[in-house]
């Protein structure tokens, strides 16, 4: 895909997570579950609070304008 390309014209390290569920709601699932862990593992690494997400804070403050 265009995006291993760049990844690896930059030479960044990085993996590819395949799933191969049958069907694709489980797929879904399964990867979300996968990227909610690995941001988690990364914040507790860089010492980061995972709780905090200024985004999603700014984008409540806007829907109850």
């Amino acid at each position: 895909s265009a995006t291993q390309k760049l990844i690896a014209k930059k030479k960044i390290a990085n993996f590819v997570i395949k799933l191969e569920e049958p069907d694709k709601l489980k797929e879904s699932l399964k990867l979300l579950t996968i990227g909610s862990w690995i941001s988690f593992y990364l914040a507790m690494i860089n010492k980061v609070n995972p709780a905090k997400i200024p985004w999603v804070d700014w984008f409540k403050k806007e829907l109850a304008k």
